[in-house]
């Protein structure tokens, strides 16, 4: 009788073999993957400050240090992460989130003042990340882990912010849209009908008390607003309000 420790199904030596093989791939493979940081800083202090923090890590390699932002974009080919300090201007992150060879190598701001609105502007200039002053070794190896796989961890004031910022460009899309929609005289597609609907929703009156008005039927209304919509290319009732209010004042000037 066959004694097998710990309970383990026997194998042969072929399916061994085979096992061993595939673990070695995926050893090898794994041990493969070092994400590469280039450092952009003035500061010999931080740049050492960050050496350290990546000195004993096995999956990250410290490329270069560089001074600028020209010779950072001209190593940007040979890295995976970008760590550039705050000391910089957003215009320097806007170069090197936009130019060609660094346009898809994410991008750290570091040593950032705790002002969410800074932060905000650094992130809509296309860094994918921050860090500031104090933060220890853990957190900027966790960033560049989170960065290399186009992640990003926001305090909730900064969240509060990108989402106010987010409303706020929404907003102005909105606006320009329907400034290009009256420059184009879109609402000339618009039935007479339509047109009165039109300005009966610019009046702020619901559905029913422009049936009313018009002595029609709340579901005809209900389609001459779809169809507006659909000819004004816009998707509410308040922007149909807007677009009144605008193309109003607009040919109010004019005359």
């Amino acid at each position: 009788m066959i004694h097998l420790p710990f309970s383990k199904e026997y194998t042969t030596n072929d399916e061994n073999h085979s096992r061993s093989k595939n673990l070695s791939v995926t050893f090898r493979q794994r041990k493969a993957i070092v994400i590469r940081v280039l450092v952009v800083d003035r500061n010999s202090t931080n740049s050492i400050k960050i050496k350290t923090a990546l000195h004993h890590q096995p999956d990250m390699k410290l490329i270069e240090t560089v001074s600028d932002t020209p010779k950072a974009l001209g190593r940007a080919d040979v890295c995976d992460v970008i760590l550039v300090s705050a000391d910089f201007a957003v215009a320097d992150v806007w170069a090197l989130t936009h130019q060609h060879k660094a346009s898809d190598v994410p991008v750290i701001v570091t040593d950032i003042p705790d002002d969410p609105t800074q932060i905000v502007s650094f992130l809509e200039a296309g860094a994918v990340g921050y860090l500031d002053e104090n933060d220890p070794p853990e957190k900027i190896i966790e960033t560049i882990q989170l960065a290399h796989r186009r992640l990003l961890i926001v305090s909730p004031q900064v969240g509060a912010l990108l989402v106010e910022r987010m409303r706020q460009l929404l907003t102005l899309y909105r606006q320009k849209q329907l400034e290009a929609n009256i420059s184009d005289d879109s609402d000339a597609q618009l039935t007479e009908r339509e047109s009165a609907v039109l300005a009966l929703i610019g009046q702020g009156l619901s559905n029913h008390e422009i049936a009313q008005r018009l002595t029609i039927e709340p579901g005809t209304v209900k389609n001459h607003v779809h169809n507006i919509l659909r000819k004004l290319n816009i998707t509410s009732r308040s922007q149909a309000a807007r677009y009144y209010a605008l193309k109003t004042s607009s040919e109010f000037a004019n005359n």
